[in-house]
């Protein structure tokens, strides 16, 4: 899992504004840990509630789709994030400005 922590904080770089990318790193790390919480007693949850009138089979696969559900949410939300990858790598976005790339001159 120590890939996906090390993209999404590549992520919350590229896509923060310079002067708030601490701001934004410490959100997506509380928002996961909540979520790491959350989404295993709404598993759980789920499966409580419909186990007795459906069956367990039936519940499971309620659980299931509900996270697939949010799955669904979060990709149809990344659709309207504007992507400033090419600025990053010119070296046009702070604190990474001219560090790694020389303007030429004239």
């Amino acid at each position: 899992f120590g890939g996906i922590w090390i993209i999404g904080r590549q992520f919350i770089i590229e896509l923060a504004p310079p002067s708030k990318v601490a701001q934004y790193g410490g959100f997506q790390k509380i928002a996961g840990r909540v979520s790491a919480i959350l989404s295993p007693l709404l598993f759980a949850g789920t499966i409580f509630l419909f186990a007795n009138p459906f069956g367990t089979h039936i519940a499971y696969r309620f659980a299931l789709s509900q996270l697939f559900l949010f799955f669904i949410i979060g990709v149809f939300l990344l659709i309207f994030i504007r992507d400033p990858h090419k600025k990053y790598l010119k070296g046009e976005r702070a604190p990474y400005k001219n560090l790694y790339v020389k303007k030429k001159k004239g």
